[in-house]
C-alpha cells in the first residue's frame, strides 16, 4: 500500500519548448538579436527526436533541482526533501518553428527571471558545434509565463 504524498508543486508546472526545425550556425547581432549565418542549414527535428529532446532537457532540470536541493541542506543546515526534484510536476511540451524563435522565448523568460536550461546537441546532423534543440523552466506557476509561451502550440505527434 503507498502512502499519499503531497506535492509542493501542485500549482507550478515544468514548461518545456522544442525547436521542430533547427539552424546551424546562427549568431548573435552587435545588438543582442539571434540570426542565420550564411550557409545556415535547416534540418527538420522528426517528433521522435523532438521528443528525445524534451527528455533530455527536462533530466537536465530535475537534476539541477536535485543538486540546487542537497546544496541548500548543506549550505543551510536545515533538513530538506532531497527527492524533492523528483516529486509528480506536470510538464506542458510546446514546440516554436525553429532556432530563432527558440532563442527569442528563451531571452523572454531570461528576462523574466524565469529559471531556464537549454539542451545543446551534437548530433552530426546538425553540423559542428552545439546547437540549442530545447528549452525548459524550472517549476513555475503558470501566470508566470503569460505572454511568453501561451502563443505556442502543444507539441502534437
Amino acid at each position: 500500500m503507498r502512502r499519499a504524498t503531497i506535492s509542493t508543486f501542485n500549482k507550478h508546472r515544468i514548461y518545456v519548448v522544442v525547436a521542430a526545425t533547427v539552424q546551424n550556425p546562427i549568431h548573435t547581432t552587435e545588438e543582442g538579436l539571434l540570426r542565420l549565418a550564411p550557409g545556415s542549414k535547416t534540418i527538420v527535428q522528426p517528433l521522435g527526436r523532438q521528443v528525445a529532446q524534451v527528455a533530455h532537457v527536462v533530466s537536465k532540470v530535475r537534476v539541477k533541482m536535485s543538486f540546487d536541493n542537497v546544496y541548500t541542506k548543506t549550505k543551510s543546515g536545515k533538513l530538506q526533501n532531497i527527492d524533492q526534484a523528483w516529486e509528480p510536476i506536470t510538464t506542458i511540451v510546446l514546440q516554436c518553428r525553429d532556432s530563432l524563435e527558440l532563442g527569442h522565448v528563451y531571452d523572454l523568460l531570461a528576462e523574466s527571471d524565469i529559471k531556464t536550461e537549454i539542451f545543446l546537441d551534437t548530433n552530426p546532423e546538425y553540423g559542428p558545434g552545439e546547437v540549442p534543440t530545447a528549452i525548459a523552466t524550472w517549476p513555475v506557476e503558470p501566470e508566470d509565463v503569460v505572454g511568453i509561451t501561451d502563443y505556442l502550440p502543444l507539441l502534437k505527434g
